[in-house]
Order: structure tokens, then C-alpha cells, then sequence
């Protein structure tokens, strides 16, 4: 709209309209927050996924509530866990991911190493702009304070191919590329 483009503006806001009056009845799972996706026979794909959370939180996706309550428990899950290495960024799920959900080249590696709960800061923004959109600012700057010693001390970011990009929660590197634009959008 900012451009003059009127007809593109509106269509933009209809498609908006739809999604958020559909979004939280396709997506909320019994856990109380939203599923990364759904498959065949209306099958939702839950297993915590902070970074989904996190914006549709913050984009207003989930309101009356909700958006808190999804925010507190996908945070609880995250410390059951046992995830504690906040200074290499946030594992992208905090359930395992079923072997047919994930690609072939992950099936045979361990839970919280790359994108089966690997720690990283790539969309790492996204549940800490939801954390912080409910309230839960202690627990937001909590978890950037450690990731600011986890970018001091060079323990998140690296050179191309050094795998830093991805972590395993012990630290091991488990990414592939080393370093991912996205990263940075944590601050």
C-alpha cells in the first residue's frame, strides 16, 4: 500500500484474513501449541517446533490465551528436555522427529543433531520474538544473554563447510555449511 499498489495491498490482506481465521483450527495440537505442519489423512506433525511457535505468535496467529499458553508449554518441553546449551542457539523441535517424517539422509542420526532438534540461531529469532510478544521477557533475555557468549566466544558461527551452522547439544558440529545468513537475525 506503501507503494501505490492498491489492488496487490487488498489481495495481500484477504489472503492474511484467511489464513488467520483458519491457522489456529488447522494447526493446534493437543499440546497446546501449533504443529509444524499436517500430512495425509489430516495427520498433524507435532513435535515442538519453536521456531513455528514463535511466529505465529508473534504475527497474532493465536490470541485469547492461547498464544501464551503455547509459548509457556513449548518453553517448559524445551527445558524437560534437557536441552541446556542455550549459548549455541535453540534446537529447532524439542520431540523427536519420527524416522518417515524425516529426510533420508537424517534418518540414521541421532536426536539433537541437525534437523532433528539441532541447535542453531538460524530462525532462532522467531521463538524469542514469541517469547517476548506474551511477556515471558525474563526467559527471552535469558536465552539471548547466553547466545551473545555463545557468538563471543565463536562457538556458533564458523567458516563455509566447518558445520558449525548446526550443532549437536554436546557442541559437536552437525550442520553442513558452517555459516547461514538467517543466523543473524537473532538480534
Amino acid at each position: 500500500k506503501d507503494f501505490g499498489e492498491e489492488a496487490q495491498a487488498a489481495e495481500a490482506g484477504r489472503w492474511a484474513a484467511t489464513i488467520k481465521r483458519h491457522y489456529r483450527d488447522t494447526f493446534l495440537t493437543d499440546n497446546g501449541w501449533l504443529a509444524g505442519g499436517g500430512g495425509k489423512e489430516n495427520q498433524l506433525h507435532d513435535y515442538g517446533f519453536l521456531a513455528v511457535n514463535g511466529l505465529a505468535v508473534s504475527w497474532g496467529l493465536l490470541e485469547g490465551g492461547e498464544e501464551r499458553t503455547a509459548m509457556e508449554k513449548l518453553y517448559h518441553a524445551l527445558l524437560a528436555s534437557g536441552f541446556d546449551s542455550f549459548d549455541l542457539g535453540l534446537p529447532g523441535n524439542v520431540m523427536e522427529i519420527d524416522g518417515g517424517d524425516l529426510a533420508l539422509a537424517q534418518r540414521d542420526l541421532p536426536f539433537g543433531g541437525y534437523q532433528n532438534a539441532g541447535t542453531t540461531l538460524s530462525q532462532s529469532r522467531h521463538f524469542i520474538n514469541g517469547l517476548y510478544a506474551v511477556g515471558m521477557e525474563k526467559q527471552a533475555d535469558a536465552i539471548l544473554y547466553e547466545i551473545s557468549k555463545g557468538l563471543l566466544f565463536n562457538q556458533v558461527v564458523s567458516g563455509t563447510t566447518s558445520g558449525m551452522d548446526w550443532r549437536a547439544w554436546d557442541g559437536t558440529p552437525s550442520g553442513y555449511e558452517g555459516i547461514l545468513c538467517d543466523q543473524f537475525g537473532v538480534f
